[in-house]
């Protein structure tokens, strides 16, 4: 990641809750530059046996550089990422496919699907259905139309007929 300095790092108010403003300061400790203006590099980090939610994000953020002196010591918080900014845009992107959830995506990403879970007010026992589930195929796929499938032999065409109506499938014509 990287931002811009929107004015010098020491005229921050609030330096200690932006992790380019850390990066910035700790980068002018150190002898280098850092002004309005410029764009800082970061990456979030996490030491050898730190936890990523037990640590400010700020306190996280490491300068290229920084990662490339510590020789194996920071290791890139892949966690932090995939939470923040893969998984978002995978749920909006699954939201409509039914069965998929919050929790469901994290674990596929390799997350604790447990922070992920949704805590409804659901009375114990009872269990949510969408009114899909209710409807039969047959009616909730009336006005699809059908898949038609081209021969390659003889080059014609059929409808394919709907999973749910099994005596049709039985009697599929096949080229030959």
């Amino acid at each position: 990641m990287a931002q811009r300095l929107g004015k010098n790092p020491e005229d921050y108010p609030d330096a200690k809750f932006q992790p380019h403003v850390q990066v910035a300061l700790r980068l002018k400790a150190k002898g280098g530059s850092a002004r309005n203006g410029d764009v800082i590099p970061y990456v979030f980090c996490v030491a050898p046996g730190e936890e990523t939610v037990k640590t400010a994000q700020a306190d996280r953020a490491k300068h290229p550089d920084e990662i490339k002196r510590a020789a194996g010591e920071l290791t890139v918080d892949y966690e932090h990422y995939l939470a923040n900014q893969v998984l978002p845009p995978i749920e909006r992107l699954c939201e409509p496919i039914e069965g998929t959830d919050r929790a469901r995506l994290a674990e596929c990403l390799g997350l604790d699907p447990g922070r992920y879970r949704i805590s409804g007010s659901t009375p114990a026992g009872s269990t949510l259905t969408t009114l899909d589930s209710l409807v039969s195929d047959a009616e909730r796929f009336r006005d699809v139309a059908p898949f038609l499938v081209r021969c390659r032999g003889c080059a014609g065409q059929m409808a394919f007929p709907p999973i749910y109506d099994r005596d049709v499938c039985d009697r599929i014509p096949i080229c030959t």
